[in-house]
């Protein structure tokens, strides 16, 4: 929706002009390159065993 706001009738009125066609690929590029981040870090975290693990007859009291 944001790409195509610049291009709609009324987008003159709100003062929008439209992107150069080259920063479409740059930005697919970077939002590729963020989501394949993402993905990693989270494979990193849950790969990592816990600090503290809890034994089968330890039970958490809340107060």
């Amino acid at each position: 929706m944001t790409a195509l706001t610049p291009h709609l009738p009324f987008a003159g009125v709100l003062g929008f002009q439209p992107m150069p066609a080259h920063f479409y690929p740059i930005i697919a590029l970077i939002v590729v390159a963020y989501i394949v981040a993402a993905e990693l870090a989270k494979l990193l975290f849950y790969r990592t065993k816990p600090a503290v693990t809890l034994g089968e007859n330890i039970r958490l009291r809340h107060q």
